[in-house]
């Protein structure tokens, strides 16, 4: 969030902070659902459709605590509904990243 800002020029200044307070602000301070459930399904997502913000959400799931068995079920999950091709490449990110033995 911070290098966004900070790259932002007069074109995507408004677009940042725009998704800085939608995402951040609202979004992601809302009470309903925990930090690591925002987590498990914003991974989901971002690995179901291939995008590559999904390093960093790897990275802070790691972070926050999400276990091993919870990645491996959010990226079994992405097998089912988004396809196998796009939960293979996640596991092998995460891989990469550290997750696993």
């Amino acid at each position: 969030m911070a290098r966004s800002t900070a790259n932002a020029n007069s074109l995507d200044a408004p677009f940042q902070q725009m998704i800085t307070r939608l995402a951040w602000g609202e979004l992601w301070s809302n009470n309903d659902l925990t930090c690591r459930e925002r987590s498990m399904i914003t991974t989901g997502i971002l690995a179901a459709l291939g995008r590559e913000e999904l390093t960093l959400h790897l990275k802070t799931a790691k972070r926050i605590g999400l276990t091993e068995a919870e990645l491996r079920q959010v990226l079994m999950h992405v097998a089912i509904y988004g396809g196998v091709p796009a939960a293979n490449h996640a596991f092998s990110l995460a891989k990469e990243l550290g997750w696993g033995e």
